[in-house]
């Protein structure tokens, strides 16, 4: 019996991915199953979606994962996922920010720019990236990230609940544990000690959470093999140009994936899993 793929569908431009899932499964030979998530389909699950979360939890691609969920689990009862491979590998489009912000400000340039560029909704365009580089640019380098990937500036965050940046408080609170994580990463080498700040932050409060929250809304076990203690332990220690440079991300991956997956696919930009909310509002 083949190994079966699950994939989402959006009919949003920018956000399917599906035909791309379906080289890769023909090439593994696998058999895909996929289902579409439209806007309809999201607001008449939005009350059950929402408390199967348990807590307040800001991240779209929640629903994105809970469907598919509950679409595997029409089929089977343990899936494999990939998640870790780009806290460990530098796959984030942020982590090359990372490394050109070292040498280079943005800032100058994007603020000529900006007022020709017109607000989208497309994915990864260049207004979003624009309006997320202003929002961690002046942060702390170990904080960047936070803000880069986030919803909410610090002013926007201090705006909307004053005194969310002290230290009883949430960005008090990640700052402090910040400090305790480039304690323990201090031999690694910059952009390393980075990626160990998302691994240890990031991938187990955001993206381990919604992964196992919507699998086992449904039923369903996740497995995670890029987190196989033998297999961190080995990229943590191998320098980071390696795994990214200025250009590409997910070197070390990509150079392993067997010849029948088509460089076309692996060779994209990196996408997350969100929501086409932009479309929808």
């Amino acid at each position: 019996e083949h190994l079966k793929t699950f994939t989402i569908q959006f009919q949003e431009q920018g956000f399917d991915e599906l035909q791309d899932a379906l080289r890769v499964s023909k090439a593994l030979g696998c058999e895909n199953v996929s289902s579409l998530i439209t806007q309809k389909r999201v607001l008449s699950s939005f009350e059950s979606v929402i408390e199967s979360m348990n807590e307040p939890f800001a991240d779209s691609s929640f629903f994105s994962t809970y469907f598919l969920s509950e679409l595997a689990s029409r089929e089977v009862k343990v899936v494999l996922t990939g998640d870790g491979a780009d806290e460990l590998a530098g796959g984030y489009p942020t982590y090359k920010l990372h490394k050109w912000s070292k040498y280079f400000s943005f800032s100058p340039i994007l603020n000529l720019v900006k007022p020709f560029l017109s607000p989208s909704t497309s994915h990864n365009s260049s207004y979003l990236m624009m309006a997320q580089y202003f929002k961690g640019n002046n942060e702390p380098q170990f904080l960047k990230n936070n803000f880069w990937m986030g919803g909410f500036s610090r002013s926007d965050i201090n705006r909307l609940v004053p005194g969310m940046d002290s230290d009883e408080f949430s960005l008090g609170v990640i700052e402090s544990k910040v400090d305790d994580l480039k304690r323990e990463c201090a031999s690694l080498d910059r952009m390393n000690q980075i990626l160990y700040m998302d691994f240890h932050m990031y991938l187990q409060n955001d993206i381990l959470f919604k992964v196992d929250h919507a699998n086992m809304c449904h039923g369903v076990e996740a497995r995670v093999p890029f987190l196989d203690h033998r297999l961190v332990t080995n990229l943590f220690s191998m320098a980071s140009n390696k795994k990214l440079d200025f250009l590409k991300s997910k070197k070390i991956i990509k150079k392993a994936m067997p010849a029948e997956v088509p460089k076309s696919v692996y060779g994209k930009e990196k996408r997350g899993f969100s929501l086409p909310i932009g479309h929808w509002i």
